[in-house]
């Protein structure tokens, strides 16, 4: 079966009905079958029970459109070992299911653009092994600060992760991970995963630096800037503003000029859904039961989800106000399709006396970076 036929045959019409089964085989049960909850409607599909409140996959250029979509799969292949407990088809099937899990509602629109971007995410080999990105920082009590690049899960939003390590040699400060892709010396930021460090002297003392050097004191009164985002841009995440800072610097030196923030994705949000909707049923004694705990849980994942895109939303606004590093639409970023565009720019503007230091170091990394390759 070729993957146009099972994108056809398997892929649409059971992402119409919300429930894609993959067969696995289990070494000691034999065949076991699994079950994505995920779900968007196609022209594609010749049902015309169009469902508004989920993502509609719109192919303008068929023959474009399975063209990459078999790119998009093979480069897969190339990239992520076929596990020994799935067959090919199967395999195939999997990786068919999975490749709109991570699209906005604005990819639905323009699938081919979409997977054009994936396929760059995959084409390039960002792994990289831990390496220092500054060193002997000042105001950091000298700690130096390291970065590594691993590859993801298929699960995952994107290919690859980066997490900074501060270290003072005998103590490590672990940062988030940053899931992230690249195309077109684009960087696409999908996620923000914390890793817990230990709690010690020196993780509470990094972490009142990091505070300190990026307090609320530091906002500016830009003209630009609405009421509302003035009063929210006080509820941010310093440790979130710094590491992206860092994450900006590494980027700079590997040549990446913009960013896009993808802060929603429909069809991860809708599994969340129908992950409520199995705990309302098994936890709800009755129908009733069942519908308030459901409607419960719904109404405390979209207050999750509203908070998690304001976070990044003020988070980014403030990294603006402390630096010109980046220049973005932030209204837009809120409402125009969940994604936001920022401009990497030289640094001529810093307020914070942590972040310029930082900054200084990494351009004459950068110099010297530059040097070797002449």
């Amino acid at each position: 079966m070729n993957i146009k036929e099972i994108f056809l045959n398997e892929i649409v019409p059971n992402a119409h009905k919300g429930r894609i089964k993959i067969i696995q085989n289990n070494p000691y049960l034999g065949e076991e079958e699994f079950f994505y909850n995920i779900k968007y409607c196609s022209n594609l599909d010749n049902s015309k029970d169009i469902d508004n409140q989920v993502p509609y996959l719109k192919v303008n250029n068929s023959n474009l459109f399975f063209k990459l979509l078999e790119d998009y799969v093979y480069l897969t292949l190339e990239k992520y070992e076929k596990p020994s407990d799935i067959t090919n088809d199967e395999y195939i099937k999997k990786i068919l299911a999975l490749a709109f899990n991570n699209a906005t509602y604005n990819d639905f629109l323009y699938p081919e653009e979409y997977l054009k971007t994936r396929i760059n995410f995959l084409k390039e080999n960002y792994e990289d092994s831990e390496k220092n990105l500054c060193s002997n920082v000042k105001l950091l009590n000298n700690s130096s600060i390291y970065y590594r690049i691993t590859k993801q899960s298929l699960m995952l939003e994107t290919p690859y992760k980066c997490q900074f390590r501060i270290s003072d040699e005998n103590n490590n400060y672990f940062s988030p991970s940053i899931s992230f892709g690249i195309s077109d010396e684009c960087c696409y930021i999908y996620a923000l995963q914390n890793h817990k460090s230990e709690t010690n002297n020196y993780f509470e003392s990094i972490n009142q630096i990091i505070k300190e050097n990026l307090k609320n004191d530091y906002i500016i009164n830009k003209e630009n800037l609405s009421p509302y985002f003035k009063k929210s841009m006080r509820n941010v995440s310093p440790n979130f503003i710094f590491f992206l800072y860092l994450f900006i610097l590494k980027l700079k030196q590997m040549g990446v000029e913009k960013i896009k923030i993808i802060p929603f994705l429909p069809v991860r949000y809708y599994g969340k859904e129908k992950s409520n909707e199995f705990k309302a049923n098994v936890l709800g004694k009755n129908e009733e039961e069942k519908k308030d705990i459901l409607m419960k849980l719904n109404n405390e994942q979209k207050k999750i989800q509203l908070n998690l895109t304001n976070k990044f939303v003020n988070n980014i606004q403030k990294l603006e106000c402390l630096t010109e590093m980046v220049d973005c639409d932030f209204e837009e970023m809120l409402y125009v399709g969940g994604w936001a565009n920022l401009k990497i720019k030289d640094n001529t503007f810093i307020l914070s006396p942590l972040l310029k230091e930082l900054n200084e170091i990494s351009l004459v990394q950068e110099k010297n970076l530059s040097n070797l390759g002449k």
